[in-house]
């Protein structure tokens, strides 16, 4: 049987008709800053701001006197003398990150599907969604965490394998032949592995999210109707990838001209969070849309955007934190 043939360009349209229909017919600012909450729990450190040390190689270069050099020399020595003591707050830092990152990664897998959720239903709930969607965003919050446990591990054993001959290298400037395609092998070897977990990471994103609110199933059922699916349009989900990317950047130019347009007032709001989130919503709506409307291309079977079952109505939800009490099980 001969596999369908997705439209790019079709699902784009229907993604763009979908995010005016919800944000803009009609428009509803109090509807915004509810769903632009959904966006903002969904996206939580996916974006933001970023370290700039845009002045930070300046400050080293006038500063490498003589003085610096022996306070360097001084606090090198402090760590030697305190190495316990070093080791046991790099650990508690360490275990204060992680344990952040855990909790904010859980609270994040459970807002993708609050969010879905109003787009599919073009609504602005908080609570009943969250507590609808446990189960499913819980199993996401565990792929999550699996993924990314993966990737780094693979980075680990990139940097183990070669960090110190990188180090050597730059530290002592033997750029021949031999260092200079080694140090590219390298580098292709972690942007291989890079654009590998950026692809699955997409997929789990774009598809497997949908069919798991579709199918009230969990990560690992999604996965085993979705993949043979991909394996057999690979390049058309490829495709997709590339388009995405595409879509990507045509974002980025108009976040700038919106922020260079309004003398960087907008970057300045975009950079504050859930502010950030409600601005960008009409962006986040479109991409929440785009995947699942390329999906239902492929069969009635994957179409999560036309499962809107009759829902009892309920109360209109607020911007609270009522509801979100609950923990990973």
């Amino acid at each position: 049987m001969e596999s369908p043939r997705p439209d790019l360009m079709q699902s784009t349209s229907g993604a763009f008709g979908s995010m005016k229909r919800i944000l803009f017919q009609p428009f509803d600012i109090a509807k915004w800053f509810v769903l632009g909450f959904s966006a903002w729990l969904a996206h939580l450190m996916e974006s933001g701001g970023s370290f700039s040390s845009g002045n930070y190689q300046e400050s080293w270069d006038s500063g490498s006197s003589q003085e610096d050099q022996q306070a360097i020399e001084t606090f090198t020595e402090w760590i030697g003398e305190n190495t316990g003591l070093v080791i046991a707050i790099a650990s508690g830092v360490l275990i204060v990150l992680l344990a952040t990152y855990v909790v904010l990664a859980w609270v994040r897998s459970r807002g993708k599907f609050m969010l879905l959720d109003n787009v599919v239903h073009n609504r602005c709930q908080v609570k009943q969604p969250w507590s609808e969607f446990k189960k499913e965003g819980n199993s996401l919050f565990r792929w999550a965490l699996l993924l990314t446990a993966v990737f780094l591990g693979a980075m680990v054993i990139v940097a183990s394998l070669s960090g110190s001959y990188v180090y050597e290298t730059i530290k002592e400037s033997s750029w021949t032949a031999q260092s200079v395609t080694t140090m590219v092998v390298i580098g292709v070897v972690v942007l291989i592995i890079t654009l590998v977990w950026a692809y699955i990471h997409m997929l789990l994103e774009h598809f497997v999210v949908p069919l798991m609110y579709r199918d009230r199933c969990t990560g690992t059922e999604a996965w085993k109707k979705f993949l043979p699916l991909h394996r057999a349009a690979l390049g058309w989900f490829v495709l997709y990838a590339l388009w995405l990317f595409v879509l990507g950047l045509g974002f980025g130019v108009l976040i700038l001209l919106l922020g260079l347009g309004t003398c960087c007032i907008g970057f300045v709001l975009m950079a504050i969070p859930y502010i950030g989130a409600v601005i960008l919503l009409p962006a986040t709506v479109f991409f929440r849309c785009l995947g699942p409307d390329y999906l239902r291309q492929f069969g009635a079977q994957y179409d999560a955007l036309s499962i809107a079952v009759p829902v009892p109505e309920l109360e209109q939800a607020t911007v609270t934190h009522g509801g979100l009490g609950e923990g990973p099980e």
